[in-house]
């Protein structure tokens, strides 16, 4: 159910909707969320087993829209930051089995629309959204082969009829980089066949530098009477090389079954290739209440960010309601 209201452009995002126009229009509000709980077990091999629960996964967004069609979005969930177990120092680090979240709102979108052009924070313009596994965590349903960030970013998406083009520029990240990374995003849409391909390049860190680091992604999403593949290959230069793919199949009365694989292959010297896969069940019931279970398997040096040391398994159920 959505909640819509009548206020002032100005009211959810001012010096936005000031950047839009002179004069204040009124707006279509709309308020959307979604309470989320989860229950873990993970075991690391040879290590001990963790459990933890919470709700940090719930989220809460506002979409507000005016007559000459500018669009402000704005969105938090409640995994901005996580602590070590008996450490009360709060960090930024991914939670691992050893680590507790703290529950701390973070922001996930905020930007404007207008005229065509995107300003603000969202997905940075190469992210491969369409090529998302259905995880039960929501936190990590990007596969390495097919990367999907936020950013702070200036971007247009332009239609093309059979697909469109988003190109733009974005927060890279890169500490002491001159220039802003530049990205690109192409998805051709063939009827039952979806052809995505992107591109993303940044300036290496220093101000000087004139090297630059480069990652290229291509992917296929194929909908089979009702079946959903999904294919992804990504390289980053000097950095790594991913396949992967996934696999949705419905089951029936709000019921589908979801799996993925994905093998990472790290370009730096000593390191071994990495395989993750991960497999749930979901179902929705009459009340509203979307229920699941899955289990993962993450292998020792999966992913370019927070890989676990050693072949890390997770036993997962989730109960989730969306309004």
């Amino acid at each position: 159910m959505k909640l819509q209201h009548k206020i002032a452009g100005t009211i959810l995002l001012p010096l936005a909707a000031a950047a839009m126009t002179t004069s204040v229009q009124a707006a279509d509000v709309d308020v959307y969320g979604r309470i989320q709980i989860h229950v873990t077990e993970t075991t690391p091999d040879g290590g001990d087993m963790d459990f933890s629960a919470g709700g940090t996964e719930s989220r809460l967004g506002f979409i507000a829209k005016n007559d000459s069609g500018a669009k402000a979005h704005i969105e938090f969930d409640l995994n901005g930051s996580y602590k070590t177990d008996g450490d009360t120092t709060a960090t930024t680090t991914v939670s691992k089995a050893s680590t507790v979240k703290t529950g701390e709102p973070r922001l996930r979108h905020a930007y404007v629309t207008f005229d065509g052009v995107t300003v603000g924070q969202t997905w940075k313009p190469s992210a491969t959204t369409e090529l998302l596994f259905p995880a039960l965590d929501p936190n990590t349903n990007a596969l390495s082969s097919a990367p999907s960030t936020r950013a702070a970013q200036v971007s247009t998406k332009m239609d093309l009829g059979a697909g469109s083009l988003t190109v733009g520029a974005y927060d890279a990240g890169v500490t002491d980089s001159a220039v802003p990374g530049l990205a690109a995003k192409f998805v051709g849409d063939m009827g039952g066949l979806k052809v995505v391909g992107a591109f993303d390049m940044t300036q290496d860190a220093g101000d000087n530098s004139t090297d630059g680091s480069t990652r290229i992604t291509g992917g296929v999403v194929a909908d089979m009477s009702g079946m959903t593949v999904k294919g992804s290959f990504t390289t980053h230069s000097d950095l790594y090389t991913a396949f992967g793919g996934s696999v949705s199949l419905p089951m029936g009365d709000g019921m589908s079954f979801n799996a993925a694989f994905d093998q990472y292959s790290p370009d730096a010297a000593g390191k071994d290739d990495a395989t993750a896969i991960w497999a749930n069940v979901k179902t929705t019931t009459a009340s509203g209440v979307t229920v699941g279970a899955e289990y993962s398997m993450l292998g020792a040096g999966y992913g370019f960010a927070a890989a676990p040391a050693v072949d890390t398994s997770t036993i997962r159920f989730m109960a989730n309601y969306n309004f």
